[in-house]
């Protein structure tokens, strides 16, 4: 899991934990002591290809209808009903939940509700997921995030990101790899004292 979480946030251009930090991180998240910040939550989601409500990110307290709201949108069960979008991984990916942009306009929403961001109007946000959808924009970090969170899906797979170069990624895989050596060798030795 760790691998697949430095991955994705190599990906994304974002800076993360590694090594023993993020185990340990990942150990206290895994027995809910303490919450992932929302940039964690949302390499966990893309992951996991799990929505926020799945893995436990959304407060207990929140009202029902916005912790449940994610659920009630018409998921990808549903066929398609005349809906269109452009055929690309974004558009597509809309289509294969059966979602209406605006449908999706709105899970996106709920999601950065119960994540605390801050996000354009509904409005100006249909307007952006054409252009994405269409490939005339790139979304920003926040959301590509928020994307891959109801989409259930990476960055890669929604057409924002190509992979790393071949040198790079490999590197990258070489550098995981010390790391998690470290980890093990690190945990040895504690176990020994």
């Amino acid at each position: 899991m760790i691998r697949e979480l430095i991955l994705v946030a190599e990906q994304w251009g974002w800076e993360i934990a590694t090594g023993t930090s993020l185990q340990v991180q990942l150990h206290r998240w895994e027995h809910q002591i303490g919450r992932p910040n929302q940039s964690y939550q949302a390499l966990l989601c893309a992951t996991f290809r799990a929505y926020p409500n799945q893995l436990g990110f959304i407060e207990r307290t929140a009202p029902i209808a916005s912790a449940t709201a994610l659920h009630a949108l018409p998921g990808s069960e549903q066929p398609p009903r005349g809906h269109k979008a452009p055929d690309t991984p974004l558009g597509r990916a809309r289509l294969e939940r059966g979602w209406s942009r605006i449908t999706a306009v709105r899970a996106i929403s709920i999601v950065a509700d119960q994540w605390g961001c801050q996000i354009a109007s509904e409005a100006s946000l249909k307007v952006q997921l054409h252009r994405w959808e269409h490939g005339e924009a790139q979304p920003n970090q926040r959301y590509q995030a928020l994307l891959c969170a109801i989409f259930r899906t990476s960055p890669e797979q929604l057409g924002f990101n190509s992979r790393p170069a071949c040198s790079v990624h490999e590197d990258l895989l070489a550098r995981i790899d010390v790391l998690e050596g470290q980890v093990r060798r690190l945990a040895g030795l504690l176990a020994a004292a």
